[in-house]
């Protein structure tokens, strides 16, 4: 499992988004940064098109 971003990374991406956050709800969202990295590389990952979900359809009424 990847680890939370360290204070320091973390205070400079809060600062650089304008983020003024107590301390609690500091801890709380770098203590998730875990989880969403995490969940990003599970999401960044090459796939073959079959994998991909059908998006075609067509609205009746219509001619394809």
């Amino acid at each position: 499992m990847a680890q939370p971003l360290d204070k320091a990374h973390f205070e400079a991406l809060m600062a650089q988004a304008g983020l003024d956050l107590t301390e609690a709800e500091k801890e709380g969202i770098r203590a998730a940064s875990a989880h969403t990295q995490a969940a990003a590389a599970r999401v960044r990952t090459p796939r073959e098109v079959s994998v991909e979900s059908a998006t075609i359809f067509t609205l009746k009424g219509t001619s394809a």
